[in-house]
């Protein structure tokens, strides 16, 4: 199955419209897209397979805990594409270049699963090092925003 079979196939889709739906509750854009999934689902298959789906324009806002940060979100239709992209075209090929400790969105690598591997790691650098070191938290300012596409696309291999 190619890449673009695997995106448009109905059963990958559906998935993702279930995995775009937890954690939504009862918004508006959740709420209207369940009210006709299957119609959506379908609607947005025929898009992409005849090459008239746009993605929207994000929404933005600001949160200010713990600091003041712009959120750009997608529409949630969008967000049934991606996920359906993600988990059937990039995640696999991801999966295999990726580090064992890395968590990011992998199914059985979630919370529990990062604080277990924190605790190992510490332990094995106590053992070596003791009580002498230190632990850096960061966040690099803008990352996402700032990422070479193309660059991205090179070091994954897609096009």
């Amino acid at each position: 199955m190619t890449d673009f079979e695997k995106i448009t196939d109905f059963e990958n889709m559906y998935r993702a419209y279930r995995r775009s739906r937890r954690g939504k509750g009862y918004k508006n854009s959740a709420a209207r897209f369940g009210t006709m999934a299957l119609d959506g689902i379908n609607t947005l298959i025929d898009q992409l397979k005849s090459g008239t789906y746009r993605v929207s324009d994000y929404n933005e806002f600001k949160v200010y805990e713990p600091k003041e940060r712009v959120i750009q979100t997608t529409s949630f239709k969008d967000k049934v594409v991606q996920h359906c992209l993600c988990d059937n075209v990039i995640m696999p090929r991801l999966a295999a270049v990726f580090i064992y400790d890395n968590r990011a969105a992998q199914k059985g690598k979630g919370t529990l699963f990062g604080l277990d591997r924190l605790r190992e790691h510490m332990h094995m650098f106590y053992k070596r090092y003791g009580r002498e070191g230190y632990i850096l938290k960061c966040d690099v300012k803008k990352f996402f925003y700032n990422i070479s596409h193309e660059q991205l696309k090179d070091m994954v291999g897609y096009y």
